[in-house]
């Protein structure tokens, strides 16, 4: 019996259509599942669009060039269908994990969900992420909706750091950017249960600053010892500095 699958994402605004770039199928093509047939773009990403089950390609009724926002699998026995119409789409390969949390970006929408505790989620639209291709992403917790950073690199290949902080329902954030911060060589930071964010800068300098939103206030550390190859860390609510198998406590006068 012929049965039709619909995949679909929540509407994420501000998206008439989405052109079609590449049909890697055509009928008579054996498919496995998660088998890409298509691939979408927006101005900020591309998607491709899996297939969800296996079979094989009886007709394909899009090409190169066509606008779309929903594609449409009908299985027919061992065929598989591939159509479209006016509807919604989704970014399954436009995400990223990271320790925290995952971003996405939804045609050029960007979302991040955020994980304070376990069995806690909240998800945010970060529309000062939308210009960026994000490369690295962080969230400690800590206190207080925590920090969220982010490296993230511009249309002109200039990578940036931006430090966001929440309100303690996530219902709104304030955001720090640190501009062209070079070769990014991994986020280093960790948030005190205190509300302090300590981080280490581009420069080996320990940066600073408050969780609170609202508070300007950035202080910095310099001092021989540090570089970049010194890992950040807590443990039972203290924050300790690592570098090889040497272990360094940091307390705060």
């Amino acid at each position: 019996m012929s049965k039709t699958i619909e995949i679909k994402i929540p509407d994420i605004g501000g998206f008439d259509d989405v052109p079609v770039i590449e049909v890697m199928v055509k009928p008579g093509d054996a498919v496995q599942a998660e088998d890409s047939l298509l691939t979408l773009e927006s101005d900020k990403a591309t998607m491709d669009v899996p297939s969800p089950a296996a079979g094989t390609i009886k007709s394909v009724k899009v090409k190169v060039g066509d606008k779309i926002m929903e594609v449409v699998l009908t299985d027919i026995g061992p065929k598989v269908v591939a159509s479209t119409r006016l509807a919604a789409s989704v970014l399954p390969n436009a995400s990223l994990l990271f320790p925290g949390g995952v971003v996405q970006n939804m045609l050029g929408n960007t979302f991040v969900s955020l994980f304070p505790q376990a069995g806690q989620t909240f998800q945010v639209r970060i529309p000062d992420l939308d210009a960026y291709r994000v490369i690295d992403a962080r969230y400690d917790a800590g206190a207080k909706g925590g920090v969220l950073m982010v490296v993230g690199r511009t249309p002109k290949g200039i990578f940036d750091r931006l430090v966001f902080r929440f309100d303690g329902m996530f219902q709104t954030y304030d955001v720090r950017k640190v501009e062209d911060i070079g070769t990014p060589q991994g986020l280093n930071f960790v948030v005190t249960d205190a509300g302090m964010c300590i981080c280490m800068d581009e420069d080996d300098k320990l940066e600073l600053t408050s969780v609170n939103m609202g508070s300007s206030s950035v202080k910095t550390i310099t001092d021989k010892m540090l570089g970049g190859d010194l890992r950040l860390f807590k443990r039972g609510g203290q924050v300790f500095m690592s570098r090889g198998d040497k272990v360094f406590s940091m307390r705060m006068r």
